[in-house]
């Protein structure tokens, strides 16, 4: 039996302990929050860049392909499981190296397995003058496998693929190259991202052309104040809102990638679904709706916020730029460290007063608080509480995981144009998709670039519930669907998506599967992953 004699092998090149069958261990790696996802044969657990070629090689003589994470955290897409039945997942958690951190250049090597917290804590335990630019899907979530997908952070590297080089990969025969100017052993390799030549860095994101297992990450030097920032629009707002703010994100005076949450979604940070107050009805009525906002005067239809960085005068200019732009249309607040400070003292004294105001007071300082931790490159699993949303029973004691949670959770995220026109557009077919299959729409908006932004959304819903779980899977098939056709595809596909992106006599994807018969003709390498044709085959 193929996968019998590959596992042996295998635990002879790495270790009897870190090679599994066992039914607990696959069905741990099997967990998903999307309805239905391929279960893995095998998981095996290198701990160097040698194990996994030995792993690759005897992956390629036993005809058992390998699908590799970093630490299996891409909630709402897949997680760790593989796109297709009859893979083993090779999880590369245990190579958790930062092998280099050079503050003079600002930039870390790291393995697949070091986290957003644990970066963040080696650069404060050694007092290096350096911050990293965080997503906010918590602090157990892998650097590599965030860059890989192409994510998207809060802060001034906003797109991380961009802001990473020298990706070490051990190819699908065996062989191990370092992208840019890492095959020349030169000075810059860590420095410079394209190298001489092709480049080849994109073929090893949202791709299946091998395994990554070294990367250098650019880091921010810290600056010499910071200032985040918070406004909130009413819906009908949004356009004149957008074409305000994209002046501003095309010259660079809001220099992050500065984000939009519409009320459901920061709703779904401050409660949980009100199931009674509801009668259990979905998805949320409007009277109820209002309700909830009444009780969090700061959530608007949409409320922005992001961060300045700079000298102090840069840092007053850019604020005054972003009050001007914005006059007639909102008013933006302001938080500094400082004035975060004097508001926990003064939340501390009120305390003891009992007034009213007191509740109030605390929500708006631990709001900012979270905003100015997470905006000075500190992550917090706390960002992860509003994925809780559709639950019935009390949440994981200890774990914010998604997973550990048993969340129901499909993420779409398309991409268009950074203009008002297109942002709505998008956002009534998200709209009217979602109330077709009676989810609330929680939308996110990321001005990802003066030019294109990011509405994602994400689909909340119980897994105990049959309905909601053959619900949400049919809503994710057709915001993916209506939203390819409408013009805006996902700039990130989960694994049951895939197939949407393309048919067999697709140029585009038949010069990518060519690729893939060149570099891997045996399969061995994540096969189905980013990978239409595979299922256009089957079918």
């Amino acid at each position: 039996m193929p996968i019998a004699d590959a596992c042996a092998a295998w635990a002879a090149a790495l270790a009897p302990d870190r090679v599994s069958r066992d039914a607990n261990v696959v069905a741990k790696y099997g967990r998903s929050t999307l309805v239905e996802a391929p279960q893995p044969l095998a998981v095996l657990r290198p701990t160097c860049r040698d194990e996994v070629v030995a792993a690759v090689k005897i992956a390629s003589q036993h005809a058992v392909p390998l699908y590799p994470i970093s630490r299996g955290r891409n909630w709402g897409l897949g997680a760790a499981c593989p796109p297709t039945a009859g893979q083993a997942v090779l999880d590369l958690s245990l190579m958790n190296k930062i092998v280099e951190v050079n503050e003079e250049l600002a930039y870390a090597v790291i393995e697949p397995g070091v986290t957003q917290g644990q970066l963040a804590e080696y650069l404060d335990d050694n007092e290096i003058d350096l911050m990293l630019d965080c997503t906010g899907a918590g602090r157990d979530v892998s650097i590599v496998g965030n860059c890989l997908e192409r994510g998207d952070t809060f802060g001034v590297y906003a797109d991380r693929f961009l802001h990473c080089s020298a990706l070490e990969v051990v190819l699908p025969n065996g062989d191990v190259i370092t992208t840019g100017l890492g095959h020349l052993d030169a000075a810059a390799t860590n420095l410079y991202k394209w190298g001489v030549g092709p480049s080849l860095d994109g073929l090893f994101s949202q791709s299946n052309f091998g395994v990554v297992t070294r990367l250098t990450l650019e880091l921010m030097p810290e600056p010499e104040t910071m200032s985040v920032y918070f406004f909130g629009v009413e819906d009908e707002q949004l356009e004149d809102l957008i074409e305000a703010l994209r002046p501003l994100r095309l010259s660079g005076v809001i220099h992050t990638a500065l984000h939009l949450a519409n009320d459901y979604k920061a709703l779904a940070a401050m409660e949980f679904y009100p199931w009674d107050e509801t009668n259990g009805q979905t998805p949320l009525p409007e009277s109820v709706r209002r309700r909830m906002r009444a009780r969090y005067p700061f959530i608007q239809g949409w409320i922005g916020n992001s961060a300045f960085y700079g000298t102090h005068d840069q840092v007053q200019a850019q604020q005054r730029e972003l009050k001007r732009a914005l006059r007639g249309i909102t008013r933006v607040q302001f938080v500094t460290p400082r004035k975060l400070e004097w508001g926990l003292r003064a939340l501390r004294v009120l305390a003891r007063t009992r007034l009213p105001v007191v509740d109030r007071l605390g929500t708006l300082v631990e709001r900012a608080r979270t905003m100015l931790t997470l905006m000075a490159g500190i992550p917090s699993n706390n960002t992860l509480l509003g994925t809780q949303w559709r639950l019935r029973r009390e949440p994981h004691e200890e774990s914010l995981d998604p997973l550990d949670n048993g969340i129901g959770m499909y993420w779409f995220a398309p991409i268009c144009p950074l203009t008002g026109e297109h942002v709505r557009r998008l956002q009534r077919l998200i709209e009217e998709i979602s109330a077709e299959y009676q989810f609330e729409p929680m939308l996110n908006l990321t001005l990802l670039t003066g030019r294109a932004a990011l509405l994602t959304n994400v689909v909340l819903y119980d897994r105990d519930d049959a309905s909601e779980r053959e619900r949400a899977a049919r809503c994710n098939n057709a915001l993916v669907e209506r939203g390819i056709a409408a013009g805006y595809p996902p700039f990130r596909c989960s694994i049951d998506s895939f197939r949407h992106l393309g048919a067999n006599d697709s140029p585009y994807w038949r010069f990518v599967r060519q690729l893939k018969r060149a570099a891997d003709p045996e399969g061995v390498i994540a096969p189905g992953r980013y990978s239409p044709w595979v299922f256009h085959d089957a079918s």
